[in-house]
C-alpha cells in the first residue's frame, strides 16, 4: 500500500515541495521528507533510506538525472524507486538506462491521481523487486 512507503521529495522550489508534501498527505502517505537539492537528498538517504524518491529534473548544482545516477551507484540504495518530475517534455533526453529501468516521469502540474499511480507502482515494485533492475540501470 502507498501509505507504507517512505518518500523523499527533492525540489529546489519550496512551494513545490510543500504542495507535494500536502498531496502525499492527502493520499495517505505518512513518511515523507523534503529536501531542497540533490546533495541534501544524498545526505538524507545516507541517514535513512527511502522507498521512493520524487525529484525535480532541473535543479542547480545537481540535476535529477545526476541524483538518479548517484543513487543507483550506491548498492545500499539500489532498490530505491525514482520518479523524475518536470514541467517540460524531457522524456527524449533521458538516458536509456533510466527508461529501461522502468522508472517514471511525473509531468508538472500533476494530478493527485497521477501521483497516486506513481505511488502504487513504487509499492508494487517494493513488494516484488525486479532481479535484473541493476543491469538495466547500468546504462544510466
Amino acid at each position: 500500500m502507498p501509505e507504507n512507503l517512505r518518500v523523499l521529495v527533492v525540489d529546489d522550489m519550496a512551494t513545490t515541495r510543500e504542495l507535494m508534501f500536502q498531496t502525499l498527505d492527502v493520499l495517505g502517505v505518512r513518511q515523507v521528507r523534503t529536501v531542497c537539492d540533490g546533495n541534501a537528498a544524498l545526505a538524507a538517504l545516507a541517514k535513512d533510506a527511502a522507498d521512493l524518491v520524487i525529484s525535480d529534473l532541473h535543479m542547480p548544482d545537481m540535476d535529477g538525472i545526476e541524483l538518479y545516477r548517484r543513487i543507483k551507484q550506491d548498492e545500499g540504495l539500489n532498490g530505491t524507486q525514482f520518479v523524475l518530475a518536470t514541467s517540460d517534455n524531457a522524456l527524449a533526453s533521458l538516458p536509456e538506462g533510466y527508461r529501461l529501468g522502468g522508472h517514471r516521469m511525473l509531468r508538472k502540474p500533476y494530478t493527485p491521481q497521477t501521483l497516486l499511480q506513481c505511488l502504487e507502482d513504487a509499492a508494487a515494485r517494493k513488494a516484488s523487486p525486479a532481479p535484473d533492475r541493476k543491469a538495466a540501470d547500468s546504462d544510466a
